[in-house]
């Protein structure tokens, strides 16, 4: 049997997410979803830096199976998308009330990523109210103003055709 006739008897296999590789970055084999499209847009439309790291939100809210909208709407309650906020402390989540440091946007969103599941929802607190009676308690505006930027990321429009959901797991309301 020649290469044509095997590859063509094949069945073929649906990849888990729909992948887009430009030949500008195949070498880098950036695998973009409607998620990391919509993060783009949503943190172009508010001016932030954390547009470049859209990537890394959607990766670590895979890894630790959060929803992946919640990490960047707490960005925007904590410090207006990573406007307000101490110079290079890469804390744009107001952890430690927002004294923390960190080396890189990775190893900040990695952190609190893996906080958010092993300190929050391994213990039950999946709920937005029930994740800002904790990370938050003395306020009476954060869980309004997360689950508002949820919806606002939810929204956003994109110029690309829909593209799937990849490991997209819903935070409960």
């Amino acid at each position: 049997m020649d290469f044509d006739t095997f590859f063509l008897s094949q069945k073929p296999q649906i990849p888990q997410s729909f992948t887009l590789v430009s030949p500008a970055t195949a070498s880098e084999k950036q695998i973009l979803d409607k998620r990391v499209l919509k993060l783009q847009q949503f943190f172009k439309s508010k001016d932030s830096i954390l547009v470049n790291y859209a990537q890394l939100f959607v990766n670590y809210a895979d890894k630790y199976d959060l929803d992946w909208r919640l990490l960047p709407a707490i960005s925007g309650v904590e410090s207006t998308f990573a406007k307000a906020m101490p110079k290079n402390s890469f804390n744009a989540f107001g952890w430690a009330q927002g004294n923390q440091y960190f080396t890189s946007w990775d190893d900040s969103i990695q952190h609190i990523s893996q906080i958010l599941r092993e300190k929050y929802l391994d213990k039950g607190h999946e709920t937005v109210a029930q994740i800002g009676s904790m990370y938050c308690p003395d306020s009476a505006t954060w869980i309004s103003n997360v689950k508002k930027f949820i919806d606002e990321i939810e929204n956003t429009q994109t110029s690309v055709p829909e593209l799937s959901y990849v490991n997209a797991r819903p935070l409960i309301f």
